[in-house]
Parts: C-alpha cells; sequence; structure tokens
C-alpha cells in the first residue's frame, strides 16, 4: 500500500525507523561505509585533482598542442566521465537488477571494485596517455560500481515498504563520513 507523508512530523518518523533498521548491524554497516569511503577516494581525486596529478605525472614531458598537461588530462577525465556515466551506467545497473535477490552479486560488484583500485593504482605512475585512458576508465568504472554496491547494500536490509528512507539514511552516513577526507585532500 502507497503511503502518503504528510509533514515534516512524518518525515522525521521515517528517518527514524530507517535508522532503527540499520541499527541492528550498526557495525557491519559502519565498516561498509568506512571501506566504501575509502574505496571512493581513489576516483575522488582523480576526479577532482586531475589537473596537478597531470602535472605531476607528466612532468618533464613537454605538453603536446597549447594546453598543459594537466588541463588534458582533466578534460580527458571529463569526457569519459560523462560517456561512461551515460553509458556503462545504466548498462551496468541493468546488469545488476538481473540478479534474482539484492544479496546476489554484491561481492561481483565488490571484485570489480578491488579491480579497479589495483588498476588504478598500478596505471596512475605511468606517464603514456594511452595509459591514463585506461586509468580513468577504470576510475570512472569504480565510482558506478562503487554507488551501485551502496545501492544494493542498502537494499539488502531495508524492508519493502521503507528502501527508500533506509538507503537514504545509509547514503547520509556515508556523505557525512565522506566529508572527512574530502576536507583532508582539500586542505593539503
Amino acid at each position: 500500500p502507497r503511503r502518503t507523508i504528510k509533514g515534516l512530523k512524518d518525515v522525521m518518523k521515517m528517518i527514524r525507523a530507517a535508522r532503527r533498521i540499520l541499527a541492528r548491524h550498526a557495525r557491519l554497516h559502519w565498516c561498509t561505509i568506512v571501506v566504501s569511503t575509502l574505496a571512493w577516494m581513489a576516483p575522488f581525486i582523480y576526479m577532482t585533482m586531475a589537473d596537478p596529478m597531470g602535472e605531476e605525472v607528466f612532468a618533464g614531458l613537454r605538453a603536446e598542442g597549447s594546453r598543459p598537461n594537466g588541463e588534458k588530462l582533466a578534460t580527458m577525465f571529463n569526457q569519459v566521465n560523462g560517456i561512461l556515466g551515460l553509458i556503462l551506467g545504466p548498462i551496468i545497473g541493468i546488469a545488476v537488477d538481473r540478479f534474482a535477490h539484492p544479496e546476489d552479486g554484491i561481492f561481483g560488484l565488490g571484485v570489480m571494485i578491488l579491480t579497479c583500485l589495483s588498476a588504478i593504482a598500478l596505471l596512475c605512475p605511468i606517464s603514456t596517455w594511452s595509459v591514463q585512458l585506461a586509468d580513468i576508465v577504470c576510475a570512472v568504472c569504480c565510482q558506478i560500481f562503487i554507488m551501485l554496491f551502496v545501492m544494493r547494500y542498502a537494499i539488502i536490509f531495508a524492508p519493502p515498504n521503507r528502501v527508500g528512507s533506509v538507503t537514504g539514511v545509509f547514503i547520509c552516513g556515508l556523505g557525512i563520513l565522506g566529508l572527512v577526507p574530502i576536507i583532508f585532500v582539500s586542505i593539503s
């Protein structure tokens, strides 16, 4: 049955109910949030610091054309992120939806995240544009896999009438915890 939410009081009631659901396995959820936040940092740093990273990775190599290497790497990241986000994001989402139960496929997503993170770590310092393109593809795929993993994970614990509120509260926790490394990276 469809539930009508009337006012802030009902919203707060739904949030409290979602928190109670998540509190049943709080330790597991916080561990998942911490690991997801740390996993998100690799593509996040690539996304936000592509310009200085490009200058560092390609230090000593003269920029081709009129654009500096950092700007070229940042532009490449934005273009790949847009294209893969539009094409690969829905395709991977549809593939994940093909599993009968939410817990099915969560292990596969975890393996894909680890594979992408390993590739990012291995390829990042190599100063070749084709390798950096492959690294960007891994970073963008990692973002997609992490978001799907987090959503799928939250759905495992949410009853059917609380999927939105449980997922929302879980993502809120992820966002709040994610602010710490983001601020740290921004300051340093």
